[in-house]
């Protein structure tokens, strides 16, 4: 399943109908980033050997058309930007998809066999579409926490 997100500005009723046509197909003609729950936050996560430990890392090294390739794993980590916290804050138009294998970031996704799961719990959101960004997001499972138990 593919969720194009689009972040909604102020007075839209429809931000996905005006959305540009071309806006998914741009996401996919940039640089490829990596992460991982093994990563490391620094560089530029361009390869495998490279992966960021973090989405908000990735997502802060990349440039509009970018794809970001998540390996199996639970995120859980949250940062603060812009005065919010959340597992990471988008303002660039990106392809995110997960359900890699860490070893083989070129393979077919598979979620069953390596799903990824955003958990920001109670300390704050899942991701933050801003900018005006057009954000295609696949195979990642947002779930959410609160003290008491999950919703």
């Amino acid at each position: 399943m593919t969720l194009l997100i689009v972040a909604m500005r102020a007075g839209s009723q429809d931000a996905v109908a005006n959305a540009p046509a071309h806006a998914a197909a741009q996401a996919t003609l940039g640089v490829t980033r990596y992460v991982s729950t093994t990563g490391v936050d620094s560089g530029t996560c361009t390869t495998r050997f490279s992966a960021c430990r973090t989405l908000q890392y990735a997502v802060d090294q990349a440039t509009a058309g970018d794809a970001i390739r998540v390996a199996v794993g639970i995120y859980a980590g949250v940062t603060n930007r812009s005065g919010g916290n959340q597992i990471a804050r988008i303002p660039v138009s990106v392809t995110i998809a997960g359900g890699y294998d860490p070893r083989n970031f070129d393979s077919a996704p598979d979620p069953t066999l390596y799903p990824v799961t955003l958990l920001p719990g109670g300390a704050g959101r899942g991701l933050v579409i801003a900018n005006g960004a057009v954000v295609t997001v696949r195979d990642l499972d947002q779930r959410w926490q609160r003290r008491s138990g999950r919703w």
